[in-house]
């Protein structure tokens, strides 16, 4: 909730398939870049646990390895692309998970 609200603040797209008019550095977004997919793996993790799913566990090191290289490395290279030095200075001050 927090980051979606951070994007709506910031003036830009939510939805990954909408061109980025501007960078969301406030908020949760100035502890970490990826507040979205951070909360989705925890919501995950809850469910495994709420559910006593415990073989659900291992399956979330493949589950991060997919977020990371398949959607967060498109995201950030877009980014770089579109915003330039804002960016890269903004990667330099927040880390990616916490």
């Amino acid at each position: 909730m927090f980051g979606l609200h951070e994007f709506m603040r910031a003036g830009t797209e939510v939805s990954p398939h909408r061109p980025s008019t501007a960078l969301a550095t406030g908020g949760i977004y100035s502890h970490t870049r990826n507040p979205l997919y951070l909360a989705l793996t925890l919501v995950y993790l809850g469910i495994a646990a709420a559910t006593d799913d415990l073989w659900l566990l291992p399956l979330t090191v493949p589950l991060l390895v997919v977020t990371r290289y398949g959607v967060i490395w498109r995201e950030e290279r877009y980014l770089r692309v579109r915003f330039g030095e804002k960016y890269r200075h903004y990667k330099e001050r927040v880390r990616r998970w916490i």
